[in-house]
């Protein structure tokens, strides 16, 4: 099975053109600047983790194919259960699907524009966070620079979630800031208005009920606080589904564009900030196929919308577009 993990070709200079690319597009500094990490320390975590996946994976999996379906559920009855096991039959090899680039941009972008409260103390919430790479860096990060509060990182399939924990228990010391659940983003056990910050990457389009796991954002986050949501989402054309082997789609999850994205969470009070689009050509993205996201910056606002998106004309790829190659 073909992986990326090729960290220790990545110079600091590339990374170094991509943080100038990130604050030449960014009009201010926000509190997350202090957690920027040494390049070399992202890498040296990054190829230990997905090292030490790959050796798990060896002893206890014979690989399949990505996208294989679990079969033992029927998709026309069971959707749900469908779609959170056949990502437990993916969740051994997840994390080795994603390339080197990938990785980078996206932790450069959620460093460079996360906010988090005056006092220290963050309450962040991770929706959809699949074998929490991202997060458990994130995590580390907080923890050395003297931020308080917890990390909680919610995935709908269990396999996903017990993956994180083997994660976690490679880090020394353990890391106590940080907390994991299966559960599906429609529906959020956490309370009302308690988490300052949201982190939802590549995971909405798969809900079924994404309308509600946008209102469920709505109600967790505290409007008192920060209140922001980073969510990352795929700008592909083609539909996005489950393949069997013998490449049939069973199920197909609903098209949804940025556009529609958008409005909805301006009917759930949001208020977009901006947008930062990520593009890669081929062998840039998982599998080596395409790259082509964008992170999706919005605020809580239930006191009335700062401005409308569609008037203030923030559209993807127009002055806030990462490429590489």
């Amino acid at each position: 099975m073909k992986t990326f993990i090729d960290f220790k070709n990545m110079s600091d200079g590339d990374i170094q053109m991509i943080q100038a690319q990130l604050r030449a597009q960014a009009g201010q500094t926000t509190s997350a600047e202090r957690l920027q990490p040494t390049m070399e320390e992202f890498r040296v975590f990054m190829l230990e983790r997905l090292t030490a996946i790959q050796e798990k994976l060896a002893k206890s999996h014979t690989p399949e194919t990505i996208g294989q379906y679990a079969c033992d559920y029927d998709p026309a009855t069971n959707p749900e259960r469908f779609l959170s096991e056949s990502w437990s039959v993916q969740a051994p090899y997840w994390a080795l699907v994603e390339t080197p680039q990938t990785y980078t941009i996206t932790m450069l972008n959620l460093l460079r524009f996360l906010e988090f409260p005056e006092d220290k103390h963050l309450s962040l919430v991770s929706l959809g966070s699949g074998p929490g790479l991202y997060e458990t860096f994130l995590a580390r990060l907080l923890g050395k620079t003297g931020i308080g509060g917890m990390t909680t990182c919610i995935d709908f399939a269990s396999a996903m979630t017990e993956m994180h924990r083997f994660i976690l228990s490679l880090e020394q010391p353990p890391l106590r800031n940080i907390e994991t659940a299966t559960s599906d983003m429609s529906s959020i056990p956490l309370p009302d208005h308690r988490t300052d910050v949201i982190i939802c990457n590549n995971s909405l389009q798969w809900c079924r009920q994404w309308k509600k796991a946008v209102a469920e954002m709505a109600r967790i986050l505290d409007p008192d606080r920060t209140a922001m949501v980073y969510l990352i989402i795929h700008l592909h054309e083609c539909p996005m589904g489950l393949f069997d082997r013998a490449g049939k789609c069973p199920i197909e999850m609903p098209r949804i564009s940025a556009e529609r994205i958008m409005d909805e969470f301006e009917k759930n009070k949001f208020t977009i900030y901006g947008s930062t689009q990520m593009r890669g050509g081929h062998g840039s993205g998982q599998m080596g196929g395409e790259v082509n996201r964008a992170m999706l910056r919005a605020k809580y606002t239930p006191q009335g919308l700062e401005c409308r998106w569609r008037k203030a004309k923030r559209t993807f790829g127009e002055a806030h577009c990462m490429k590489w190659t």
